[in-house]
């Protein structure tokens, strides 16, 4: 097995620095735009959890961050840089698919997909409640209350609280389903989840990762910025928030271009959502 030196100083990639100081634009935008959203009144459902989402963007980022400096002289930091983008990335699929959803006189038709995105956990919670009953049923009423509580459409309310049959959503079926659809163009984001989600489980591909070359890796990182960056610029719209920060939101977004010229096509297309 070949040795790993720790302490290996990765060759001069691309400088960090400008997209450094897009993610501390994002931070410091998001946070101010966090602050003042919490005294919102009356929002809709939808955009509460757009909310939330925002909010995880904001951490997800601010997390990568504070990675840099390791990243800069250790390449084998790009490590969870990645498991972090790909939350990031998995986020930003999530905010576009919901976006096909949003509609203010019939708030059911996106709170159903809400409702999708819960399942996983709930039937988790069911798993477990299940083994506990196993060996202690006096319990049995108690834990499918809590259940019922905390995911109410998850499960059936009657004789017996009972999880029901639901139809779970997946990355890849919330990329596919941006097809036809205004934001087909986002769809290519999942390309970029595949490929951080080859770091998240052990094996001989995330072996050959960890050693692959830093430079491939900060273009990957350029290219899920701008993503991220436009699904954020997204969320503030539908939390509509003041238009100030929308606007500087698009230019923080579209500065991606000092860092990767290619983007201008991309941008343009975006400015058009």
């Amino acid at each position: 097995m070949k040795h790993i030196d720790y302490n290996h100083e990765i060759k001069k990639i691309n400088s960090t620095k400008k997209l450094r100081e897009l993610f501390l634009g994002f931070m410091s935008l998001a946070k101010e735009t966090l602050t003042e959203y919490n005294h919102h009144k009356n929002p809709d459902y939808y955009q509460i959890v757009y909310q939330n989402l925002f909010q995880r963007l904001y951490i997800g980022i601010s997390a990568i961050e504070t990675l840099f400096d390791k990243f800069n002289r250790n390449r084998y930091f790009k490590y969870p840089i990645a498991i972090q983008m790909r939350t990031c990335i998995l986020d930003s699929i999530t905010i576009a698919y919901l976006a096909l959803f949003i509609d203010k006189k019939n708030q059911n038709k996106f709170k159903e997909q809400v409702i999708k995105l819960n399942h996983p956990v709930a039937r988790e919670l069911n798993d477990e409640i299940e083994e506990m009953i196993k060996k202690d049923k006096s319990e049995y009423k108690k834990h499918l209350e809590r259940a019922e509580f905390h995911f109410p459409d998850n499960f059936t309310n009657g004789q017996r609280i009972k999880l029901k049959k639901i139809q779970e959503l997946k990355p890849r079926g919330m990329a596919k389903a941006l097809k036809g659809t205004p934001l087909e163009w986002y769809g290519e984001i999942y390309k970029l989840y595949q490929h951080y989600s080859k770091y998240e489980h052990f094996g001989t591909v995330s072996k050959t990762l960890i050693e692959f070359d830093a430079e491939f890796e900060f273009d990957n990182l350029t290219f899920s910025t701008f993503y991220v960056l436009q699904a954020a610029y997204m969320t503030m719209k539908f939390m509509e928030v003041d238009t100030v920060k929308i606007e500087k939101m698009r230019k923080l977004r579209d500065k991606i271009r000092e860092v990767e010229p290619t983007f201008d096509k991309r941008a343009h297309t975006a400015n058009k959502g």
